[in-house]
């Protein structure tokens, strides 16, 4: 029996063969390119005015000794909450004040010694950004004078990582970059995939050396901004990334803001004759993905979206939304947008779909414009069990 399918979706299932001609890349990934360079640009220079508005509003409220007192914490906190704690250390060894109250200093002090701070108060004469070994921790560090103008105290100011660097990747939810926040000696304070925190820069998450980028960083510190494409392996996979960075100097540190998306390359279709749509809806019927739904299994549903995406290569990324309309997976991740909700109002059309296919229970068919720039084929379908829609299941086709 042959499948009559209705003209108005065509442009939607048809199966795209693609030829890539080697050195020469889409316009689609040219665009995607640039965008990803001007983000990682306002990154930059949003944490930048951050950064220096902090330290700006501690030398303004916290000048002697008197100063540090639990009232100015608090207004610290009211209007930075990344300011995790306050900790005064004098020149002799000790912590007269520190903020919270319930705050143990004794791994603090440790640090300090191992970091012999004490024979290096002549060296902080100004504001400083420093990180402390073995911790991964920022903190402002800031000389405090007495009654006879002698700087006798320092006070550290410590940055909650996460709030600082995990509400700025926030402010371009949901594009498809991972951000990571890293140092001159490859220390990474923030990476938005958890996955990888703890990492060094030139290490893989499972402690896996890679070369090629310590040649990408020696890149970065010669180029105050730029982008490279690294080709790795990890978990077995041949992993393509692209890299996007600018770098500050701030009171005494460099620091990189670095934007990566990961570049899937496509195979060939070795199924030509199976349409996609035909695809789509077997597997939104199948007891695999409905089990992996019901089981909330997100890993599950990757790997049945990663056995379809490499079966077609015209998806662009294939995604599941919840029945609140919550995207909790995708395949490829770079191409997916976890987390977003239509609630959002981000993207009219995708927003429409989704709302529609949870209402209606009806597949939903349109073009719309990616987050990441370039424009992109869309269907969703519902997922549904006895008659109860689980969620959506939504394919993109990216526009050649």
């Amino acid at each position: 029996m042959k499948i009559k399918i209705p003209p108005q979706y065509i442009t939607v299932i048809f199966i795209v063969i693609v030829s890539l001609i080697a050195g020469c890349s889409s316009q689609f990934e040219e665009d995607q390119q640039t965008t990803q360079i001007e983000y990682a640009t306002t990154c930059a220079n949003n944490l930048q005015e951050t950064i220096i508005t902090f330290v700006e509003f501690v030398e303004n409220n916290i000048n002697d000794l008197e100063d540090v007192s639990a009232k100015n914490f608090i207004d610290l906190q009211d209007k930075f909450p990344f300011a995790e704690t306050c900790i005064l250390f004098s020149k002799s060894g000790d912590i007269p004040k520190y903020f919270p109250d319930n705050l143990d200093v004794t791994n603090f002090t440790n640090i300090l010694a191992k970091n012999k701070i004490s024979k290096k108060f002549s060296n902080y004469s100004s504001p400083t950004l420093m990180t402390l070994s073995p911790s991964e921790d920022l903190y402002l560090l800031l000389p405090i004078v007495d009654d006879m103008n002698l700087s006798e105290h320092l006070l550290f100011v410590k940055v909650n990582n996460d709030e600082l660097f995990g509400n700025l990747a926030k402010q371009y939810f949901p594009l498809p970059y991972q951000m990571i926040i890293t140092l001159r000696d490859h220390e990474v304070l923030f990476h938005s995939d958890p996955e990888w925190k703890g990492s060094e820069f030139s290490d893989l998450p499972d402690g896996t050396h890679i070369p090629a980028f310590d040649d990408l960083f020696k890149m970065m510190v010669q180029n105050s901004s730029g982008y490279q494409t690294e080709l790795y392996s990890y978990k077995g996979k041949s992993v393509s990334t692209l890299f996007c960075w600018e770098y500050l100097e701030l009171y005494g540190e460099r620091i990189w803001v670095v934007l990566t998306r990961n570049i899937n390359k496509i195979r060939k279709n070795e199924n030509k004759g199976v349409f996609l749509l035909a695809s789509l809806r077997s597997i939104a019927v199948k007891d695999t993905l409905l089990n992996a739904v019901l089981e909330n299994n997100i890993e599950n549903q990757q790997i049945i979206f990663e056995d379809i995406f490499y079966q077609n290569p015209e998806i662009y990324s294939l995604q599941f939304a919840d029945s609140l309309g919550t995207i909790i997976s995708g395949f490829p991740k770079g191409n997916s947008i976890i987390g977003y909700n239509y609630h959002l109002k981000k993207n009219l059309i995708l927003d429409n779909s989704i709302k529609n296919c949870l209402q209606e229970s009806k597949m939903q068919a349109d073009t719309y414009n990616l987050f990441e720039t370039g424009e992109a084929n869309l269907i969703c379908l519902p997922v549904e069990l006895k008659g109860d829609i689980l969620g959506v299941l939504i394919c993109t086709q990216k526009e050649k």
